[in-house]
């Protein structure tokens, strides 16, 4: 979806308390067409135990946190004003529908306050085209995109209040907030990276490279690299996690690309040798475009190749004195220093699940 994503984030053992209430929104009344609703916003002990539970790059973020229960499920076409964007977790819903438009936005004279503090106003929904949807179940949690036009329906009769505890971000847009979730690559801190390069070099005919090589190895052909393994099992990654592990050498720059893959999206990126200024840059397609597998080789899986016409960079990860956890799916390169060579260990999963935790 474009304007809301589904993540996991765990509230389990959070009390939040029926205290510290706020006034009642303007509007928010019956017969105004508008939810009664209640709103509490949660103590400072609460408060950080959420902001705990937040990736790391959001926690100094601009945030207010509330406990909400509406007794009627709907809510009409809105913009907020305030806050860019919202996780909300439905404590419980009423399988309702939280719908996204596009269009032409035109204010409706309805603007709702929060103790007299404009919050946010209503749209006319006769301009705007109905592009998305989700429904709400009990326990789910989305992050949404608050500046987008969007409303609450209810799609049944209401059996008792809905109930959601928001996190609401003043300074981090709903694309900061999806990426922190689901970040593209993570600096993994190997304690002994020089080791393992060495280990590594002396296992590998890595004098006889010239260009591009792409060479893949078992397992059991790294068994004396003893440092290897002994950081990656500090990050959850043993032997039998593991499908192959590739030795890429290469002088020049890596096409731009996205691999398909039939064991784990996920990779392990170790420096060896010649990394320095070496950058992981991933990119979005312009305008939707997607382009057809290619085999590298026979036997080996497709991947997608691009032009540089067709994507635009968005995100560059520096990894030549650190390894780095990513997903192979994304469209990436990888851009070096002109004419010298650099020797990359990647380390391909058989599942992700080993690396869930990180």
């Amino acid at each position: 979806m474009k304007y809301a994503t589904k993540i996991n984030m765990s509230f389990d053992g959070i009390d939040v308390q029926k205290r510290a209430r706020l006034a009642l929104a303007q509007g928010f009344q019956k017969g105004s067409g508008l939810p009664v609703s209640h709103e509490y916003r949660v103590h400072l002990k609460e408060l950080q135990e959420i902001k705990d539970r937040l990736p790391p790059s959001l926690r100094n973020k601009q945030i207010i946190v509330r406990k909400l229960y509406i007794h009627d499920a709907g809510i009409p076409a809105h913009i907020h004003l305030r806050d860019m964007c919202v996780i909300n977790h439905h404590v419980h819903a009423n399988q309702e529908e939280t719908i996204f438009y596009e269009g032409e936005v035109q204010r409706d004279n309805d603007v709702v306050t929060d103790n007299d503090d404009p919050f946010y106003f209503m749209v006319n929904t006769r301009l705007l085209t109905e592009v998305e949807k989700y429904t709400a179940k009990t326990g789910d949690t989305w992050i949404l995109d608050t500046v987008a036009p969007h409303a609450v329906i209810p799609t049944k009769p209401i059996s008792q209040d809905r109930e959601l505890l928001q996190i609401y971000f003043y300074d981090a847009t709903y694309e900061e907030v999806v990426r922190a979730f689901n970040p593209r690559a993570i600096a993994l801190r190997f304690e002994n990276l020089p080791k393992i390069s060495e280990e590594i070099l002396s296992l590998i005919p890595h004098q006889s490279y010239d260009g591009f090589t792409f060479e893949p190895f078992s397992p059991e052909s790294f068994e004396s690299a003893v440092t290897l393994w002994s950081e990656l099992k500090r990050f959850g990654v043993e032997k039998q996690h593991v499908d192959k592990l590739w030795i890429v050498s290469m002088v020049d720059d890596l096409m731009i690309h996205r691999d398909t893959t039939s064991a784990a999206r996920m990779a392990i990126n170790i420096p060896v040798l010649g990394c320095e200024g070496t950058e992981l840059v991933f990119y979005e397609p312009r305008n939707g475009v997607e382009s057809t597998p290619v085999e590298y080789y026979p036997g080996a899986e497709a991947y997608h190749p691009y032009s540089i016409r067709d994507v635009k960079p968005v995100e560059r990860i520096s990894y030549f004195n650190h390894a780095v956890l990513w997903d192979v799916t994304n469209i990436h390169s990888v851009i070096g220093v002109e004419g010298q060579k650099r020797i990359t260990l990647s380390v391909r999963l058989k599942n992700d699940d080993c690396v869930k935790h990180l």
